[in-house]
């Protein structure tokens, strides 16, 4: 089993990376189709969707407004779920405790993937896109394999002095956020971001909603 690419030539044109061809679990096994409440034994069980729903509304009124976290994949449902309860600390995986949500340019990738190819200077700061985005990493490659575009590392104060470097253009924003996690961006625009940061650590009532990574909730008061 695998999955083929269709060709999209502003994305990742007819290619796609070996990550994404095996990415299929949860499609063929380990599929969640009906939900599943821990016993006393530690294990968990399947029942019917009535008493996972009584169990969860049971647990959500035993606990104040403040105490509750919801972490997000279906953003705006749960976001609007949680603020008819009276909490605000919507977190998302990979946003961290306190993202900045404020600019959009400051969280996207603002040239786009296709627009790689029209740079001169690419400066990788906090990044490995050979492990972290494959196409990104094969627009990188071949911009800078076909058009002679240079790769800073050590020396990018230098080459930023240089006289004829122009780092700031009218009609380009070369300012690039690799975010790794699905809908990172649209979270930042839908606007769940936790209260404090400390709301993880005093919830009582966490709610994970197709997340289970990166989110801090281990923290969470037992």
């Amino acid at each position: 089993m695998g999955q083929s690419t269709s060709i999209y030539s502003d994305t990742n044109e007819e290619w796609v990376s070996d990550k994404t061809r095996l990415c299929y679990d949860g499609l063929k096994r380990q599929r969640l189709n009906d939900p599943m409440i821990r016993g006393t034994d530690g294990r968990f069980k399947v029942v019917s969707w009535h008493d996972a729903f009584a169990v969860v509304a049971e647990i959500a009124h035993q606990v104040k407004p403040e105490e509750i976290v919801g972490i997000a994949e279906s953003m705006m449902a749960l976001k609007d779920f949680l603020n008819k309860m009276g909490s605000n600390n919507v977190w998302c995986e990979g946003n961290g405790p306190s993202p900045n949500a404020d600019l959009r340019s400051g969280y996207i990738m603002n040239c786009g993937i296709n627009g790689l190819e029209n740079a001169d200077v690419f400066l990788l700061v906090g990044a490995q896109p050979r492990v972290e985005a494959a196409m990104v990493n094969a627009r990188i490659r071949e911009t800078v394999r076909g058009s002679n575009a240079k790769r800073v590392a050590t020396h990018f104060a230098q080459h930023f002095q240089m006289p004829k470097t122009q780092p700031s253009l009218p009609y380009w924003n070369g300012f690039n956020v690799l975010l790794l996690n699905a809908a990172q961006a649209a979270a930042l625009d839908l606007g769940p971001v936790p209260e404090s940061i400390q709301s993880i650590e005093s919830a009582k009532f966490v709610y994970l909603m197709g997340a289970d990574d990166e989110c801090g909730f281990g923290k969470a008061s037992k």
